[in-house]
Protein backbone atom coordinates (compact mmCIF):
# COMPACT_ATOMS: atom_id res chain seq x y z
CA UNK A 1 0.00 0.00 0.00
CA UNK A 2 0.98 3.76 -0.29
CA UNK A 3 1.44 6.14 2.27
CA UNK A 4 1.82 9.80 2.08
CA UNK A 5 3.82 11.40 4.64
CA UNK A 6 3.34 14.89 5.41
CA UNK A 7 5.07 17.38 7.50
CA UNK A 8 2.68 20.58 7.96
CA UNK A 9 3.19 23.92 8.60
CA UNK A 10 1.31 26.61 8.39
CA UNK A 11 2.52 28.27 4.99
CA UNK A 12 3.70 24.80 3.23
CA UNK A 13 3.58 20.82 3.89
CA UNK A 14 6.35 18.50 3.17
CA UNK A 15 5.70 15.69 1.35
CA UNK A 16 6.91 12.02 1.51
CA UNK A 17 6.39 9.11 -0.15
CA UNK A 18 5.81 5.25 1.15
CA UNK A 19 5.43 1.72 0.59
CA UNK A 20 3.91 -0.81 3.28
CA UNK A 21 5.50 -3.19 1.06
CA UNK A 22 9.00 -2.45 0.75
CA UNK A 23 8.91 -0.40 4.27
CA UNK A 24 10.84 2.31 2.92
CA UNK A 25 10.41 6.42 2.52
CA UNK A 26 11.30 9.15 0.49
CA UNK A 27 10.88 12.61 0.04
CA UNK A 28 8.31 13.49 -2.67
CA UNK A 29 8.05 17.13 -2.91
CA UNK A 30 6.51 20.37 -0.89
CA UNK A 31 3.08 21.88 -1.04
CA UNK A 32 2.38 25.40 -0.01
CA UNK A 33 -0.89 26.36 1.58
CA UNK A 34 -2.59 28.22 -0.62
CA UNK A 35 -5.97 27.87 -2.87
CA UNK A 36 -3.99 25.16 -4.96
CA UNK A 37 -3.36 22.67 -2.00
CA UNK A 38 -6.75 20.75 -2.40
CA UNK A 39 -6.26 20.29 -6.35
CA UNK A 40 -2.38 19.24 -6.19
CA UNK A 41 -3.26 17.26 -3.16
CA UNK A 42 -5.79 15.31 -4.91
CA UNK A 43 -3.44 14.63 -7.66
CA UNK A 44 -0.76 13.56 -5.57
CA UNK A 45 -3.67 10.99 -3.74
CA UNK A 46 -4.60 10.14 -7.40
CA UNK A 47 -1.48 9.75 -9.39
CA UNK A 48 0.11 7.75 -6.76
CA UNK A 49 -2.88 5.44 -5.35
CA UNK A 50 -2.50 6.71 -1.70
CA UNK A 51 -4.21 4.71 0.67
CA UNK A 52 -3.10 5.78 4.02
CA UNK A 53 -1.51 9.59 5.63
CA UNK A 54 0.82 9.93 8.25
CA UNK A 55 0.50 13.42 9.75
CA UNK A 56 3.14 14.49 11.58
CA UNK A 57 2.12 15.03 15.02
CA UNK A 58 4.29 18.05 17.14
CA UNK A 59 2.76 16.94 20.33
CA UNK A 60 0.60 18.72 22.94
CA UNK A 61 3.67 20.77 24.44
CA UNK A 62 2.26 24.60 25.38
CA UNK A 63 3.79 26.40 22.70
CA UNK A 64 2.33 24.07 20.06
CA UNK A 65 -1.38 24.74 20.77
CA UNK A 66 -1.94 27.26 17.79
CA UNK A 67 0.11 24.26 15.38
CA UNK A 68 -2.29 21.82 16.85
CA UNK A 69 -5.01 23.88 16.12
CA UNK A 70 -4.31 24.34 12.27
CA UNK A 71 -3.45 20.42 12.06
CA UNK A 72 -6.98 19.89 13.66
CA UNK A 73 -8.58 21.97 11.06
CA UNK A 74 -6.38 20.70 7.85
CA UNK A 75 -7.51 17.31 8.68
CA UNK A 76 -10.91 18.35 8.73
CA UNK A 77 -11.28 20.42 6.06
CA UNK A 78 -8.82 18.82 3.58
CA UNK A 79 -7.90 15.26 4.57
CA UNK A 80 -11.03 13.92 5.81
CA UNK A 81 -12.91 14.45 2.28
CA UNK A 82 -10.81 11.88 1.06
CA UNK A 83 -12.19 8.88 3.45
CA UNK A 84 -8.21 7.97 3.50
CA UNK A 85 -7.31 6.51 7.37
CA UNK A 86 -5.07 9.43 8.47
CA UNK A 87 -2.85 8.67 11.41
CA UNK A 88 -1.13 11.41 13.27
CA UNK A 89 2.51 10.57 14.35
CA UNK A 90 5.33 12.15 16.71
CA UNK A 91 7.62 14.24 14.38
CA UNK A 92 9.88 14.79 17.25
CA UNK A 93 12.94 16.36 16.19
CA UNK A 94 12.53 15.07 12.48
CA UNK A 95 13.11 19.01 11.19
CA UNK A 96 16.60 18.85 13.46
CA UNK A 97 17.41 15.63 11.90
CA UNK A 98 16.51 16.33 8.31
CA UNK A 99 18.60 19.80 8.38
CA UNK A 100 21.45 17.15 8.76
CA UNK A 101 20.49 14.88 6.24
CA UNK A 102 20.47 17.61 3.54
CA UNK A 103 23.36 16.70 1.78
CA UNK A 104 22.36 12.85 1.43
CA UNK A 105 19.19 14.55 -0.48
CA UNK A 106 20.59 17.56 -2.42
CA UNK A 107 17.29 17.48 -4.58
CA UNK A 108 14.95 17.84 -1.60
CA UNK A 109 13.61 20.18 0.60
CA UNK A 110 14.27 20.00 4.57
CA UNK A 111 10.27 19.61 5.06
CA UNK A 112 10.20 16.98 2.65
CA UNK A 113 12.97 14.84 4.03
CA UNK A 114 11.45 15.89 7.33
CA UNK A 115 7.67 13.95 6.09
CA UNK A 116 10.32 11.34 5.31
CA UNK A 117 11.31 10.74 8.53
CA UNK A 118 8.07 11.04 9.85
CA UNK A 119 7.01 8.35 7.44
CA UNK A 120 9.84 5.77 8.16
CA UNK A 121 9.00 6.35 12.07
CA UNK A 122 5.71 5.00 11.18
CA UNK A 123 6.82 2.05 8.57
CA UNK A 124 9.79 1.31 11.07
CA UNK A 125 6.66 -0.40 13.21
CA UNK A 126 4.99 -2.09 10.50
Amino acid sequence: MNILGLDFGTKKIGISLGSSISRTARPLTILSVNDQLQTTLTSLIETWRIQRIVLGDPGDYPNNKNLNDSIDLFIKNILTPYNITIIRWTEEGSSQEAQSLLKEYPAASRDAIAAMLVLQSYLDTL
